[in-house]
Order: C-alpha cells, then sequence, then structure tokens
C-alpha cells in the first residue's frame, strides 16, 4: 500500500503533498482544487511508466481527440497534464509513492530526433503524393514554435529504461504508439480500477467474466441487495454482434424468472454494480473511485461505506476516492464509529487550491467534524 503521495507539475499541481494514506482515503475540496488529478496521479503511478496509461485521463475527461491531419494516426492530446496547459520543452511531471514499495514515475517533453519511437507511417492510396505533414509534425515552422517538433520521455518504476515518443502535429500522443508493448517493460503490474463519474457500460462485462463462479460474484450480489433485497442473480449475457457494443448485464429477481437489465433499475444498483464488480476485480491493488456517492440515495451509503471497507480489508485493495457530499462524509463518520475496528483503516484528505500539503482527517477528528458540523469539504 501507498503510505504517502508526492505530486510535481501534473495537471493542477506545481506540488503536492499527501501524508498518511490509508486503505481507504477519501479526497473533499472545493471545486478546481484536484480531486480527480489527485486520483489520475494514482492511476498514472500504478501503471509504473508504461505509455498507454496517459492516454486514460484525457480521454476519460473529454479533454479530446486532435484533429487528424491527412492520413495521420489518431492522437490523443495530452497538454493538460502538464501544468500550465502547455507543451514546451522541459515541461515535465513527477509522481512518487512511498509504502511498502516506493513508486515513481517520470515525464518530460523534450525534442524530437531520429531515434525516437514513431507511429507507423500510414500507407497512401495509389497515385497520392506523400502526406507533407508526418507523424511528427512538420520540419519547419509548425504548431511548437520555429523548426521545432517535440517528443516525451517517459520512465518508471516497471520500465528498465525510459521510452522516447515522437508526438504528432500539434501535440498529440499517437494511441497505437502509446499503446504499443516493449520487451523492456518488466514486472508484474498491480492491479487497479479507475471508475469515472460517466462509466462507459462495455466495461462491466469483461471484469464480470474473471469474477463469475468465484466468491467474488457472491459479494458483488451482497452489494446490489443494499438497494434491491429481491435480487438473486447476476449475468452476462453473451456478447451482441457490432463492434463496440456493451454485452447486457442482467439480474434475476426473487419469485421471478425474468431476466432484468441492469440499466432498467436505476442510476443507483449500476453505480452500486460499477463499484462493487470494480473493487473485487482490484484484489492486491489498488481502486480509484471519482464522486463515490454519485447515483447513490444518501439512506443507502453508509451500508456502501461498509461493504466497501470490509471487502477492500479482505481483498487486500486500497482505495482513493473523492466527493462533494456532505452525507457521504456523514455516513463515513457513522460508520467509523458503529464499527472501531475501522477507524484505523480510514482517513480523509483535504485538498485547498494553491496548498502545497493537503491536510488530513483521521476517523476519531472526521467524527468529531461532523459531530460539530465543522465544514471540511
Amino acid at each position: 500500500m501507498l503510505s504517502n503521495l508526492e505530486i510535481r507539475g501534473f495537471r493542477t499541481f506545481a506540488h503536492l503533498r499527501i501524508d498518511g494514506l490509508e486503505r481507504v482515503n477519501l479526497f473533499v475540496g472545493a471545486n478546481n482544487c484536484g480531486k480527480t488529478s489527485v486520483l489520475e496521479a494514482g492511476e498514472i503511478l500504478l501503471a509504473g511508466g508504461r505509455p498507454w496509461i496517459l492516454l486514460r485521463s484525457p480521454t476519460r475527461r473529454g479533454d479530446g481527440f486532435l484533429p487528424e491531419g491527412r492520413f495521420a494516426p489518431q492522437t490523443v492530446d495530452i497538454r493538460h497534464l502538464f501544468h500550465g496547459h502547455e507543451l514546451k520543452i522541459g515541461a515535465s511531471f513527477t509522481i512518487e509513492g512511498g509504502g511498502t514499495r516506493p513508486r515513481r514515475v517520470s515525464c518530460e517533453v523534450v525534442e524530437a530526433s531520429s531515434g525516437d519511437e514513431r507511429p507507423a507511417q500510414p500507407e497512401l492510396p495509389l497515385g497520392l503524393a506523400p502526406d507533407p505533414i508526418g507523424p511528427l509534425g512538420p520540419s519547419g515552422p509548425g504548431p511548437f514554435g520555429p523548426e521545432e517538433s517535440l517528443a516525451i520521455t517517459i520512465s518508471g518504476d516497471q520500465t528498465s529504461a525510459n521510452r522516447v515518443l515522437g508526438l504528432a502535429e500539434g501535440g498529440g500522443l499517437s494511441i497505437s504508439l502509446a499503446s504499443r508493448p516493449t520487451a523492456r517493460e518488466e514486472g508484474e503490474e498491480s492491479p487497479f480500477n479507475f471508475i469515472g463519474t460517466v462509466d462507459p457500460d462495455y466495461r462491466l462485462a469483461p471484469l464480470w467474466d474473471k469474477i463469475v463462479l468465484t466468491p467474488n460474484e457472491e459479494r458483488v450480489t451482497e452489494a446490489l441487495q443494499i438497494i434491491e433485497p429481491s435480487i438473486e442473480r447476476v449475468a452476462s449475457l453473451s456478447r451482441p454482434s457490432g463492434r463496440g457494443t456493451p454485452s447486457p448485464i442482467v439480474v434475476r429477481l426473487r419469485g421471478s424468472e425474468t431476466r432484468v437489465p441492469i440499466g432498467s433499475m436505476g442510476d443507483g444498483l449500476k453505480r452500486l454494480l460499477v463499484l462493487s464488480v470494480n473493487l473485487v476485480t482490484s484484489a492486491g491493488g489498488c481502486l480509484f473511485v471519482d464522486e463515490i456517492d454519485s447515483g447513490l440515495h444518501y439512506s443507502v451509503i453508509a451500508k456502501m461505506w461498509q461493504l466497501l471497507i470490509e471487502t477492500a480489508r479482505r481483498l487486500d485493495v486500497q482505495v482513493f476516492a473523492s466527493t462533494h457530499s456532505l452525507d457521504c462524509l456523514q455516513a463515513l463518520a457513522r460508520v467509523c464509529e458503529e464499527k472501531p475496528d475501522f477507524a484505523g483503516e480510514v482517513a480523509v484528505h483535504r485538498l485547498e487550491k494553491d496548498r502545497d500539503a493537503a491536510t488530513r482527517y483521521g476517523a476519531d477528528e472526521l467524527a468529531l467534524a461532523v459531530r460539530h458540523e465543522m465544514e471540511i469539504r
């Protein structure tokens, strides 16, 4: 598990240090203070320097795919991963974590060279001349400045050597290039999952396949029974034809033979399914959850916390979550008071814009703050 996290030059943070991480960590603070960015930094750290992780955060946020040049590879805009939102030589971010196993990832913008990894140049249709703008951008004046083409170098504790990836025109990172595995990647990846505020349905079925007919299947069913006690069984139907079409997840209710699609039973139930499936498939690693109480009625949030903490302990999962909700904080405080053995497993971290350290609240301090109606969100 991570005991601390230090972030430099990543998204909104020039520098941030977070100490006293526990098994379950809840991040609070005003809008635009960096709660989601902390979760994304942890996700990048867990990937250990593998470049494909840089595609996830911009894609989830909708930072956008860059317009494709003629026959150019599809690329993702990574400018906003760097503090200041600008790609220029020397821009960099570093993410470090201490704990049972020290972790480190760094990424820097450098001047492109002929030895950089590049996306494959697309094959041109017969009779067409080569595009003057190649995968690394124009050789003369262009969007980076006069005679400047850029690359990124990325390294981490899961790679034995730096990887240097050329950037496409406009500063985009090629999807195919970042996803290309190399023999230099080493070690076993710690399992981790990230649940965004709008989680794509297509991830549910592959994750469900990992737990079907295992004890974790029963744990997921128990989670759904928090909202709908009559649920007896959950299943993923065979995938329909059609690329990108999600496999339907259905439930069976007590006393009925009809299969009910999970989507027809409300956003709260679906959110709890996503949460529980991602939790049990993160065994031995980390789970990152943005706005953990999203879609859940206040009356079930305490049960959600209890299930999450118990399962995280049993499966050795470290949880990083965010919230804006006072109901969510009050429910967590109540669970820790009712179950004192949970107290040492939980910490709340308050982020404030332009401060380089988070304020930590243990379970006792959280309970006191909630009891006296102190504002810590």
